[in-house]
């Protein structure tokens, strides 16, 4: 995955960077390019993928030490999160670009679980409240993610991203989000999908 995933991001790393090949002289220009950063996209690839298996082991102790009691219900949306962030074939679903964003994401989650677990179990839930339809409703349009083709509508992944992002502004708000997001924007992604 991890070779397919540098070429990806050697050629662009997502649909509207895809470069404009139509000649021999322009695939050869760009393929001398494209070669020439291979291994540097690689060791930056595989620094980021390491650094995400720690964080993910991190949240995984987490969840694991608190599967059980109050919090349970919490916790238990943080493992749909990580599910959510790690489905199978991530790093070939065109997410190159998306995985600088999940230090973010794992800093957030990180900063809900210590504000979580200092208040009373019901305020994270009331929080959760405003994740769980836009949740729902993403878990709906990814069914059976791993026997789709790989490229999954554009859409739908950016919707993913946005639900990530109002995670954030939701759970841990100091955090800061990658641009503009809320219900009302969550909700007008989700017509134009069903």
């Amino acid at each position: 995955h991890l070779i397919t995933l540098t070429i990806d991001t050697a050629l662009g790393g997502k649909e509207s960077q895809a470069p404009n090949i139509r000649d021999a002289e322009t695939f050869s220009n760009h393929l001398t390019k494209v070669r020439s950063e291979l291994f540097e996209t690689s060791k930056q690839l595989t620094a980021i993928v390491e650094t995400l298996i720690g964080h993910y082991q991190s949240s995984a102790r987490h969840l694991e030490e608190h599967r059980n009691g109050p919090y349970a219900e919490s916790f238990s949306d943080i493992a749909d999160q990580l599910d959510d962030l790690f489905m199978p074939g991530f790093l070939l679903r065109g997410w190159a670009p998306r995985l600088k964003q999940y230090p973010r994401y794992f800093k957030a989650m990180e900063a809900r679980i210590t504000r979580m677990l200092g208040a009373p179990p019901n305020k994270d839930l009331q929080k959760l409240e405003r994740i769980t339809p836009f949740h729902r409703a993403y878990r709906d349009l990814v069914t059976d993610w791993e026997t789709k083709p790989l490229e999954t509508p554009f859409a739908i992944r950016e919707f993913g991203w946005q639900l990530q992002e109002f995670r954030i502004a939701v759970f841990a708000p100091e955090v800061g989000t990658a641009g503009k997001v809320s219900e009302k924007r969550l909700s007008k992604a989700l017509e134009k999908l069903t």
